[in-house]
């Protein structure tokens, strides 16, 4: 169905293991044994050894750690945490990357054997080929590439050669892709790469320098050394957010924090774990300044810092796996602390911000039943969202253990809920009948959901056959005259953020609220049409760019004949200026 596509914030995060450290040693060969000099081995992602955690797989601390093999081959990652199985990736140029799974930092060494790649036996619609340079045009060596989604078999990381050309590697032709580029001493960027043909030009890039950020640290007056400090963009979109920077304090208390991309929002912040026997560090926002130019953030002084202790509460009663941990997040800033769990559920966390919201993750599979005064919970997640005002103490989180289809269903039949809700309210049905009603949705729901599960192409055909099915059955609950009402409010909802786009045309809202509702539902009635248009196309059919074009320009006339006669005549231009920006727009998204 087509709608305005809204920006999801994609929150990671990112936690400092709490173990002793280790190394991890071993050696890069090729298949014939013989060693491979200069390659790169980098930790690519993260598990506890046991228990169970939080943690996305690639958000641990030691994920950032790398090493280079010296002439026989051999490398060292210095300073890992021991209770962690880590996942290495190696890198050598000529080569295609090498992967071992499992990596027990106490069972070292361990062997990557990379295997020759002639690349003229790879498709170049199966590479992107380009070359990274410096703002002077001089070629950047050793910068990292990394496309936002890859397959197990395809490249998800690369470096540049001595004259900054790289190469990455797909098991399919790219048909588009997003690009992170990094590299020292410059600030990080993302760019879109076209779908690549056999005659496609290999891409140029060039990096920016990045400004520096410096301070103090101070505590009760007196400097503080040995402290983490980092700063990550607000903008944390997928296709936007590098990733957070991240500097030590030196003796003086002072830091640097370098390669910040110029002429962004940022949150400075400092990590609970370094200083929480102190207080903590506030986040505080800034906008980096111009290409190498500093920011100075003055004297930071560490603040009271709060505690929260409390229970996890099972449902079945049942004690928790010795090595079971939660995470502890901060909002604003790119921070947090992994907490053990006690088999009776009982935790503790020191070095707590006051005022900042906070996020309490729960281990996988546990949700939370009823939030405790003063926390909230989504029902869709399994954590819980707070501030603290003061340290809390004896808190206690009611919750269960589900497996992944119970919390689908559960989830489904909360959205459904949550979803039409509002039309429930303003028909004031009998409760047997309107628990009728949301059974007959939550129906239609998961059907759609099940034909989609099966092939993730039939949404259209799937959503168009379930509003069939089942419109006799709301019809007949409802009556002739309820369900007219129901299926305008349904179609309002379809139409309600191309409605609302038009009317905040120019930033400003030109149309009255029933003018508003009664284009929204105009909307909403085109695209149930466009919807039945695509579920009934042979599902190997497809529109050339053609096509597409002479589609946007027929919805535009539609979309103004049948909206034009919905305002009054002295706003007649400006909706159809209106409408054609909305297209316009739906269009740049779409190629996206």
């Amino acid at each position: 169905m087509l709608r305005l596509r809204l920006n999801s914030l994609v929150v990671l995060l990112s936690f400092v293991a709490k173990a002793s450290a280790a190394d991890i040693t071993g050696t890069v060969i090729l298949g014939t044994g013989s060693p491979v000099q200069s390659a790169t081995v980098l930790i690519q992602s993260a598990r506890m050894r046991t228990g169970d955690s939080t943690m996305c797989p690639t958000c641990w601390r030691d994920c950032q750690r790398s090493a280079r093999t010296n002439v026989q081959g051999e490398f060292r990652i210095s300073g890992v945490a021991d209770d962690l199985v880590f996942n290495l990736l190696a890198l050598a140029e000529h080569h295609a990357p090498a992967v071992l799974r499992g990596v027990d930092p106490l069972k070292n060494p361990v062997t990557l054997s990379l295997t020759a790649r002639d690349l003229s036996r790879i498709p170049l619609t199966h590479q992107i080929r380009g070359q990274v340079l410096d703002p002077y045009g001089k070629p950047l060596a050793g910068a990292t590439i990394s496309p936002a989604y890859s397959r197990s078999e395809d490249d998800d990381q690369t470096l540049t050669n001595a004259h900054g050309h790289f190469v990455l590697c797909s098991s399919k032709p790219f048909e588009r892709a997003q690009l992170k580029i990094t590299a020292p001493g410059h600030a990080g960027t993302w760019i879109s790469v076209a779908k690549r043909s056999e005659n496609a030009a290999d891409i140029t890039i060039t990096l920016q320098r990045g400004a520096t950020v410096i301070g103090r640290l101070l505590s009760n007056g007196k400097p503080i050394a040995g402290a983490t400090v980092g700063a990550a963009q607000k903008n944390r979109n997928a296709g936007q957010f590098l990733g957070p920077i991240s500097s030590t304090t030196d003796a003086d208390g002072r830091f640097a924090i370098h390669d910040v991309r110029a002429n962004d929002d940022w949150e400075f912040y400092g990590e609970m774990e370094s200083v929480k026997s102190l207080g903590f560090i506030p986040a505080q926002a800034f906008h980096s300044p111009a290409p190498d130019a500093i920011h100075d953030l003055g004297d930071v002084q560490i603040e009271r810092a709060l505690s929260l202790s409390g229970r996890l509460v099972r449902q079945d009663g049942k004690p928790f796996p010795r090595g079971t941990r939660i995470g502890l997040s901060r909002s604003r800033a790119w921070d947090g602390q992994s907490l053990d769990v006690s088999p009776d559920g009982s935790f503790t966390a020191h070095g707590l911000p006051s005022i900042e919201e906070l996020t309490l993750s729960l281990p996988q599979n546990f949700y939370v039943i009823s939030s405790p005064d003063g926390f909230s919970s989504n029902p869709t997640s399994n954590g819980l969202t707070f501030r603290l005002n003061e340290s809390r103490s004896e808190l206690s989180v009611p919750i269960t253990w589900k497996d992944h289809k119970t919390k689908q269903q559960d989830d489904l039949i909360a959205s459904v809920h949550k979803e039409f809700s509002p039309f429930l309210k303003e028909a004031k049905l009998p409760d047997h009948q309107a628990e009728a009603l949301l059974n007959i949705l939550v129906a239609r729901a998961s059907e759609i959901r099940n034909a989609v599960a099966t092939n993730p192409g039939a949404y259209l055909q799937s959503h168009s056959n379930s509003h069939k099915v089942h419109a006799p059955r709301l019809q007949a609950l409802l009556g002739p005259a309820l369900y007219h009402a129901f299926d305008n409010w349904e179609l309002t909802q379809e139409g309600q953020s191309f409605g609302e786009a038009i009317a905040k045309y120019s930033g400003k809202q030109w149309m009255t609220s029933e003018e508003t509702h009664h284009v929204s539902l105009a909307m909403g009635r085109l695209q149930r049409w466009l919807l039945e248009f695509h579920a009934n196309r042979s599902p190997s059919a497809t529109l050339s760019p053609d096509q597409l074009a002479s589609m946007v320009k027929w919805l535009q006339s539609e979309s103004y004949e049948a909206t034009a006669n919905l305002v009054s005549p002295a706003k007649h231009e400006t909706l159809r200026k209106a409408i054609q920006a909305l297209y316009e727009q739906v269009v740049q998204e779409a190629s996206e």
